[in-house]
């Protein structure tokens, strides 16, 4: 059977959109988390709660952002010991501006809408730094986060409310109750060297081994305590920040630009998928400099069984559990973007959403994802698995 020219494009059109239909549009979960729902929670309340949310820096300005609405409603009814934290790229796509910048009062509305989603809270609110806050239009990157830093100081009244403070990579520590520390990275700054102003750029491997000895020295020094470290930066991933791409990409390119673009540019179209796939991109883990920032984090807490470590980066909710650990990606605050399913991850979702770490006296851990229905008045809880048993 012969068939036209026209017809084999769409014929071609159709078997890429199936095979691109591998992301988790619907919740997907490896074999053995399958029966996720039938594994009960205690109802003791936990010692500690951690909300996690990054990337919430795109809300919609007109209308509440779901995802943030839902956390604004779990946050009023939350307990003095949580915290939420939010992962980073609290402001796109070039962070905060000068006072005087044309873009100052956008870039404003948008970082007012995390602020408005911890009005009521009586935790602990923390913002950390992501690549997108680093990207500031202003003469030096420094300034963005020199600038979120205060807006953030003025609005919620707290010199701890964005850490690691004067844009160094951390380690920073907080110590919350007796058996746990939350361990703060600024993962762009370690992954990009960026040298603060006035300071030279220092030798990537003079730069690694102080960063790794101070995060050894910090993890050795809270030795027995449950360990939560964040940053922006995922160490396991499986979206596009991990090198995987929907073969739709490599056919309609200009979708990276907006998602009206479908101009299909066979070919051509697989340069950027396959350049970000062998490490192209910086911001991939794929790149070499990415890799040694993963091999850093985790030569430093290879004795650090059960460690926590939570992420955004990713506009998805994904779990892996792999090295005796627990890597959680929550990055999916205000944007949404594809997953691919397997590939070693425990549970991934294409949604916006946040997720909830829970540590019991008993040094328990369980996480929760939660994702907002409709506005965000109701909600869907799509995952939870416990990370740790009683020690």
């Amino acid at each position: 059977m012969k068939f036209s020219s026209s017809a084999r494009l769409i014929i071609a059109l159709t078997l890429v959109l199936l095979v691109s239909a591998c992301g988790s549009y619907q919740p997907w979960y490896a074999k053995k988390y399958e029966n996720w729902q039938t594994i009960v929670q205690p109802t003791l309340k936990p010692a500690y709660t951690f909300y996690l949310i990054g990337d919430a820096g795109k809300p919609d300005l007109v209308v509440q952002e779901p995802a943030l609405k839902l956390l604004n409603q779990h946050l009023v009814n939350a307990e003095e010991n949580s915290m939420v934290i939010f992962l980073g790229d609290n402001i796109y796509e070039e962070g905060m501006p000068a006072l005087n910048h044309a873009t100052r009062p956008k870039q404003e509305a948008r970082l007012y809408e995390s602020i408005k989603a911890v009005e009521g809270f009586k935790g602990t609110v923390l913002f950390i730094p992501g690549n997108h806050d680093w990207y500031a239009a202003n003469d030096s990157l420094e300034d963005g986060l020199l600038y979120e830093r205060e807006y953030l100081y003025e609005k919620l009244g707290s010199e701890n409310v964005f850490l690691p403070k004067d844009g160094k990579p951390g380690p920073a520590v907080m110590e919350v109750g007796d058996s746990i520390v939350l361990v703060v990275l600024d993962s762009y700054r370690w992954i990009r060297d960026l040298p603060k102003p006035g300071e030279a750029k220092r030798n990537p491997e003079m730069l690694e081994t102080e960063f790794q000895q101070a995060l050894v020295e910090v993890l050795d020094a809270h030795k027995g305590k449950r360990v939560v470290m964040v940053a922006h930066h995922p160490l396991f991933t499986n979206g596009g920040h991990g090198g995987y791409a929907p073969a739709v990409d490599h056919l309609f390119p200009l979708r990276v630009i907006s998602n009206k673009l479908w101009i299909p540019l066979p070919v051509l179209g697989s340069m950027l998928p396959l350049a970000r796939k062998f490490g192209g991109v910086i911001e991939d883990t794929p790149h070499k400099r990415y890799k040694q920032y993963i091999r850093v984090v985790l030569d430093a807490s290879k004795n650090n069984k059960d460690m926590v470590y939570a992420c955004g980066h990713e506009h998805s909710l994904q779990l892996f559990q792999k090295h005796g650990k627990h890597f959680i990606v929550s990055g999916a605050g205000s944007k949404s973007s594809w997953v691919r399913q397997g590939k070693g991850a425990a549970y991934n979702h294409i949604a916006k959403g946040f997720s909830k770490l829970d540590v019991y006296e008993d040094g328990s851990m369980w996480v929760t994802y939660i994702e907002p229905v409709g506005d965000g008045s109701e909600e869907s809880i799509t995952f939870r698995w416990q990370l740790a048993g009683a020690r």
